[in-house]
């Protein structure tokens, strides 16, 4: 059963649909054209979105679909082993870290918003925090859950 927040891919005339945590809902079709419809709970209407090649639609619950400019390459880097993050804030490149690893990783305080641009194996969480960890004023947590924290570093931001 398929939840509020999805991931939906056209690629090469295939359709893939996943259950993804909403920061990361993206679909970027390689080529031709694509058209959907969303709704809501929240929204009693529908919605159209057409995307070209090049575009991307991100949805969330409760607010208006946007649709950006993206990269083919960057959004089917996961299909080889990769994720590709080009200046985003290390809490959104943390939790894709974390959907592909099986592990958490959480960001707290002004860690969440420094920016991180970067290419990464994917399903490699202690890879990711190791270079964060180097090169970001950011310093890691192993908890009892297995999960991962980032807090910024006394000397940090």
């Amino acid at each position: 059963m398929l939840g509020p927040e999805v991931l939906v891919t056209l690629l090469d005339g295939r359709i893939t649909v996943m259950n993804v945590p909403v920061d990361t809902a993206e679909s970027a079709p390689r080529s031709g054209r694509a058209s959907g419809s969303a709704i809501p709970a929240e929204q009693p209407s529908s919605a159209s979105v057409n995307l070209t090649p090049g575009q991307q639609i991100v949805i969330r619950p409760a607010t208006i679909a946007e649709v950006k400019p993206v990269s083919a390459s960057r959004a089917t880097a996961w299909e080889t082993g990769q994720l590709v993050f080009e200046d985003e804030p290390l809490s959104a490149a943390a939790a894709r870290v974390s959907r592909y690893s099986g592990r958490r990783i959480a960001v707290e305080g002004p860690a969440a918003d420094l920016r991180i641009s970067g290419v990464f194996k994917a399903g490699d969480a202690g890879g990711f925090v190791d270079i964060v960890s180097r090169y970001l004023p950011v310093s890691a947590r192993s908890e009892s859950s297995g999960e991962i924290t980032l807090r910024t570093t006394p000397d940090g931001v």
